[in-house]
């Protein structure tokens, strides 16, 4: 995922069929569970910009809205993350900045 410009956002909803901005369907009729392992920057983001990356999940309690990194061209163009969504929708939103911020992980079907 490639989050690029003021507020972009991706969805990731397999539970739901959605089409690609390429046209493809997302959904494989599977249990399927999202896992991130990255977010950096790339080589276009200008330094200095403090970049946001915000994800929205389902909780126990209901929806929960987080920062999940803090980005900025010359001091942290890169995290490592750990972090597993068993349950969709799930919304990543570029807060602050201008991008690109590339969010790296997969797809685990029949979880």
């Amino acid at each position: 995922i490639t989050l690029e410009g003021s507020n972009a956002t991706e969805v990731w909803d397999p539970e739901h069929k959605n089409d690609d901005s390429d046209g493809t369907a997302q959904h494989i009729g599977a249990d399927q569970k999202l896992i991130i392992k990255m977010a950096l920057l790339g080589p276009e983001a200008k330094p200095g910009e403090l970049n946001v990356l915000q994800v929205e999940a389902m909780g126990l309690k209901g929806p929960i809205k987080t920062p999940i990194a803090l980005l900025e061209m010359g001091k942290t163009a890169q995290i490592i993350l750990d972090l597993s969504f068993p349950d969709p929708p799930v919304t990543f939103t570029l807060v602050k900045g201008s991008g690109p911020v590339h969010i790296v992980g997969h797809n685990l079907l029949g979880t």
